[in-house]
């Protein structure tokens, strides 16, 4: 017994007339296949959104506590997860498959 497997992908001939179609098509195969978040959100603003935090704390609390500052600290070098870092893969993956023709 053969075991196959397809990978199935939206296409795009690269005309700007099917982008509308293409785009909807893929945004909705993303959903299904829970990458989306990477493709409508930059998790590099994820480390600004962190750092305005960390600032807004310390003006309310008149200065960050040790705690507080070193986890802030912690998670901003830390970047993105590992579950961003294969949604982004994925993502990725797939949009390089959906190109038929030079972009």
């Amino acid at each position: 017994m053969i075991n196959e497997k397809a990978i199935r992908v939206v296409a795009f001939s690269g005309q700007s007339k099917d982008y509308r179609m293409w785009s909807a098509r893929f945004m909705a195969g993303a959903r299904v296949k829970k990458y989306h978040e990477c493709l409508i959100e930059d998790f590099a603003e994820t480390d600004i959104m962190k750092k305005k935090v960390a600032e807004a704390m310390a003006s309310e609390t008149g200065g960050e506590t040790a705690s507080v500052k070193v986890k802030i600290e912690k998670d901003i070098k830390e970047g993105i997860t590992a579950e961003q870092v294969e949604m982004v893969m994925r993502a990725y993956a797939d949009l390089m498959l959906a190109c038929t023709e030079d972009i």
